[in-house]
């Protein structure tokens, strides 16, 4: 006699369905308002890509501030315990030169991320609508 497999999600022979949607119900509820934008104007599913365009944008943008603050704070601790735990001598100018080169890549980024995010932004509304008026 074959055992039957049990037809229920997850079990053997059953179709494993969307993992990401159970696990994350945002995903599975932004899945589903793309395919209804999709489906009722062409309009809106462009203007769906335009926001999730600037909304990654966004994003890559707030996401180097953050790394950048961090690494601020980084170079000020490191410099701080270079002044208070070190003496005078090679080990500490290390030390203390590692915190300003620290501190050089928190500027860096943010300036970078600014200068990409007004390079890159005009690509958010870059999508052409097309002409309903005619």
């Amino acid at each position: 006699m074959n055992p039957e497999p049990h037809p229920g999600a997850g079990a053997i022979g059953a179709a494993a369905g969307y993992q990401p949607a159970a696990l994350f119900p945002e995903v599975a509820q932004a899945l589903v308002l793309s395919h209804r934008l999709a489906t009722l104007w062409s309009g809106a599913g462009v203007a769906f890509c335009a926001l999730t365009a600037n909304r990654a944008l966004l994003g890559q943008v707030q996401l180097a501030h953050a790394l950048a603050g961090h690494a601020r704070v980084h170079a000020k601790s490191l410099a701080g315990v270079g002044e208070l735990a070190l003496p005078p001598g090679p080990a500490r100018e290390a030390l203390l030169g590692t915190a300003r080169l620290v501190e050089s890549f928190a500027d860096r980024l943010a300036e970078s991320a600014n200068r990409y995010g007004r390079a890159f932004g005009h690509l958010a509304f870059a999508f052409p609508v097309p002409d309903r008026r005619a």
